[in-house]
């Protein structure tokens, strides 16, 4: 690779001549594609990419979004942001995710 970055404390970024890959801890990978060179910049969460015509951020999706946000996810985190949802939108369903999670949870 042309260029070599860590993102985060467990992920790494191989730039190739317009071929970007980052892989995980676990070597899952994304690969990202530009039509221009680009620069890496390291931080402390995540990598900074910057093109003549684009400045972006990559970081690993943290695990506890994923626990909120994953599909199929029924973890109280999940359960009681699907129970904002459906109070916004004024579903009864909502209270039905609260009893879900339990008393134990709210303290």
């Amino acid at each position: 690779p042309e260029q070599l970055a860590w993102c985060g404390v467990d992920s790494v970024l191989l730039y190739w001549e317009e071929i970007l890959l980052m892989v995980g801890p676990y070597g899952d990978w994304l690969k990202y594609t530009y039509d221009e060179p680009a620069h890496l910049v390291t931080e402390c969460d995540g990598v900074r990419v910057l093109t003549r015509g684009k400045h972006e951020f990559l970081q690993r999706v943290p695990e506890s979004l994923v626990s909120i946000l994953g599909i199929g996810s029924f973890t109280p985190g999940a359960l009681l942001y699907d129970a904002l949802d459906l109070f916004h939108s004024q579903a009864a369903r909502g209270d039905d995710n609260l009893r879900l999670i339990g008393p134990s949870h709210f303290h």
